[in-house]
């Protein structure tokens, strides 16, 4: 895989605000097992999917831009690149 980067884009009828929270509401939607603060911009936490993913992040502040400073995918590890 030589692309590295990936960017995209939707279109939803709700407010930015609306869809904003949504996105960041980490514990409605992710279903991994969730370590830390998850409830203001800033807070940093760790998600652990048994034994095949774990990272550590950081909800946004006012960009949806998540910032992932520790990541392990081991089902990439697995499959091989590809």
């Amino acid at each position: 895989m030589k692309q590295k980067d990936f960017t995209t884009s939707i279109l939803i009828d709700k407010s930015p605000a609306e869809v904003f929270n949504a996105i960041n509401n980490v514990r409605g939607w992710w279903q991994g097992e969730i370590a830390g603060n998850t409830n203001k911009p800033g807070d940093e936490f760790t998600y652990q999917v048994a034994t095949i993913h774990f990272s550590k992040q950081n909800l946004p502040s006012h960009i949806m831009a998540w910032f992932r400073p520790l990541n392990v995918m081991e089902i990439v590890q697995m499959l091989g690149s590809y």
